[in-house]
This record gives C-alpha cells, sequence and structure tokens, in this order.
C-alpha cells in the first residue's frame, strides 16, 4: 500500500492550530474551580498557556461569575501575566481622545448635582491620549524598582521636599503589591504620581513611544471628564456623535447594579483593573467609575473650567489641595458620576487613591 505524501502532523500544520476541545474544558473547569478558591486548580492553571490567560479574561468579564469569583479570577490572571499590560511598561493602552467640545459639570436639577460641579458648560479641547486603565501595582513597581524615589531630577521641587522631610521610599500598603500585580496601585501621593509621570515619559521616549513636544502627566479635570462622559463628537472621521454627551455616568443616566466597584459592589477593596465591560466610557476607557479615585493635575477651583487661570499651575504649597476623580470601592454610586469632583491635600495617601496618565501637551 502506497504510503501518503504527508503525515497527518504536516496536514494538520498546513491546515492551522487544532482546537483541542478536551483541553478548552478542562481549562474552562480549572478557571471555575480557581475562581471559587481551589488554589490547587490555579496551580495546574500555569501549565496550559495562552488558553489559560485568555479564559481567564473571558471569566473575569463573564457575568455568570459573581464579582467575587470575577475579581479573583482576574488577580489569579495578573499573577500569570495579565496580557492587556503587557507593552509599554505595563501600561496597557492609550487611548485617543479627539479634539471636540464636551459639557462639563453636574447635570442641572438633579439632585446629587453638588453645587461645587456647577454650572454645567461647554470646554474645547484639542486632542490627547488618555490611559484605558488605571496605573498598575506592576506598572508602578518598575519606577520603584529603577530607584524612582531617589531620583530628584523626576520630582517636582516641593515633592521633593514632602518626600525627604517624610522618609518615603514606597506606597503606602506596598507590602500586597507583589499579589496584585493587575490591580490599581494605590496609597500614592499627588507628588509620588507626578514623579511617576516624569520617570514614565523619559522611558517612553527612550522606546521612541513619546513624539515632539509631548509629555507624560496627569489629566487636568476636563481632560478626566470629557474621557468619561465623551466629547459632542467622539470620531471625526467616522463623523461619529456622543448619542449621550450630558450622561451622568460613563455607560449612561441608569444606576445598574454590579457594574463597576463601587461600595455597593460589596468587594471591599480594588479589583483589576478592566473586570466591569459594561460601565467602560464612551471612549471604551475602563473604571472611570469605580475601583479607585484618580488623582488629576488641577487645583479644585470654580467653574467654568478656565486652564489658563492658574488650575493647572503643578508649583506652590506642597499641601496644596488637588483634584481627584472617578469613585471608588470605598465610595457610594453618587460618587461614580462622571463630574463628581472630589479634593484632597497634594500629600495625602489613601487605599482608595491612585491614578491614571495622559500623553499629549501642556495643559491649554
Amino acid at each position: 500500500m502506497e504510503e501518503p505524501r504527508w503525515s497527518h502532523e504536516e496536514l494538520d500544520a498546513e491546515a492551522g492550530p487544532i482546537i483541542d476541545r478536551e483541553e478548552v474544558a478542562l481549562v474552562s473547569d480549572l478557571v471555575a474551580k480557581a475562581a471559587a478558591g481551589d488554589d490547587a486548580a490555579f496551580d495546574e492553571l500555569a501549565d496550559h498557556g495562552d488558553l489559560t490567560l485568555d479564559q481567564m479574561m473571558q471569566a473575569m468579564r463573564a457575568t455568570r461569575y459573581s464579582l467575587e469569583e470575577r475579581s479573583r479570577v482576574g488577580t489569579l490572571l495578573g499573577r500569570l501575566g495579565d496580557p492587556r499590560l503587557a507593552e509599554p511598561l505595563f501600561l496597557g493602552p492609550l487611548v485617543r481622545v479627539t479634539a471636540s467640545k464636551f459639557l462639563m459639570g453636574g447635570v442641572p436639577l438633579e439632585p446629587e448635582a453638588e453645587t461645587n460641579a456647577l454650572p454645567q458648560h461647554d470646554v474645547d479641547l484639542p486632542s490627547y491620549h488618555l490611559a484605558k486603565f488605571h496605573v498598575t501595582n506592576a506598572a508602578f513597581a518598575l519606577f520603584v524598582a529603577d530607584s524612582g524615589y531617589e531620583r530628584e531630577e523626576l520630582w517636582l521641587p516641593e515633592g521633593w521636599q514632602w518626600r525627604t522631610r517624610a522618609g518615603i521610599v514606597e506606597p503606602m500598603h506596598w507590602q500586597r503589591a507583589p499579589e496584585r500585580p493587575n490591580h490599581p496601585v494605590v496609597g500614592i501621593s499627588w507628588h509620588e504620581a507626578n514623579a511617576y509621570c516624569r520617570w514614565l515619559a523619559l522611558r517612553l521616549e527612550e522606546l521612541g513611544e513619546l513624539r515632539p513636544g509631548e509629555m507624560v502627566r496627569l489629566p487636568t479635570e476636563a481632560e478626566w471628564e470629557k474621557g468619561a462622559r465623551g466629547g459632542t463628537v467622539l470620531d471625526r472621521r467616522r463623523g461619529l456623535q456622543n448619542s449621550m454627551p450630558d450622561r451622568r455616568f460613563p455607560w449612561g443616566n441608569g444606576l445598574i447594579p454590579g457594574v463597576c466597584n463601587t461600595v455597593e459592589s460589596g468587594l471591599g477593596g480594588t479589583s483589576p483593573v478592566g473586570m466591569f465591560p459594561e460601565s467602560e466610557s464612551p471612549y471604551r476607557l475602563d473604571d472611570m467609575a469605580g475601583n479607585v479615585l484618580d488623582w488629576c493635575n488641577s487645583k479644585p477651583e470654580a467653574y467654568p473650567y478656565n486652564a489658563t487661570d492658574g488650575r493647572e499651575d503643578v508649583s506652590g504649597n506642597p499641601r496644596a489641595f488637588r483634584a481627584l476623580r472617578g469613585g471608588a470601592w470605598s465610595l457610594d454610586e453618587n460618587a461614580a458620576r462622571c463630574a463628581y469632583r472630589q479634593w484632597k491635600r497634594a500629600d495625602f495617601r489613601g487605599s482608595n487613591v491612585g491614578m491614571r496618565v495622559v500623553r499629549g501637551h501642556a495643559p491649554a
């Protein structure tokens, strides 16, 4: 009998990769067990490579699991190597927010619209790139490992003075960070957040990721809120309009149980970044509502917003107040609104305070 021209293995290679349905079923079962708290299942998952990572990413965002199970499996994903944060520098994608006007401030006549978020008004911003995720423990760990706390050139003068006087060498609650690489970094002051931005700019410049004249910094309040609510035009090239430019939450106007990590979720702490796809903003930015508050560049001045009135000046008293945005795991749903404003002293460090970054030009 004549031998076939190709072996089965060669024919399979010609046809492309084979899906091993038994392995898929096994990994799916192991993911479910790991989500339920079976550490042995997690240890076994490490042997299944990319299939494990893919199924864990799906499970982290799947409503068939409880929020506690989703948070657990997402945290385990981080320990295996969360592929969403691979490049550059564990930061994840930087999303382009196109130039356009947007509505800034609370919705008039809403009962929870604090007077500090009124009046609602138009603000016109140039384009910029805003991080899809909060800065994670894994990303911030690179700054710590690169002597970020010992390099004076990375710090604003007031921040260096504060760091030296207080003997700060790492974030608060840093001991648990290695167990949660894809959770937001917390326990950082505004000064530490700024130093990280300066370090990140140098690293991105080395990698050729910064264009001439660009910088890495904290978002202004206006940039942050536009990222959460969306501009009146979302994409000029495709003519994509914002169907709800005055939305109260990143996803719309209504409260949806379990849609983000606020105190109502019951998680009692931070969650892996990007665990709540239902709460994505119009630009598909994650965790713009809940998880942790983001430091902003801005001083908390009254509205209407004006970038040239001194509120974006980074110099001054090291204890001056700076804005925080986005709600947090320890705050109720009211704080998850796009317009919600809070502020703390620049040296404040809390378990519900983190950051995300902007790549763009100086505030204007």
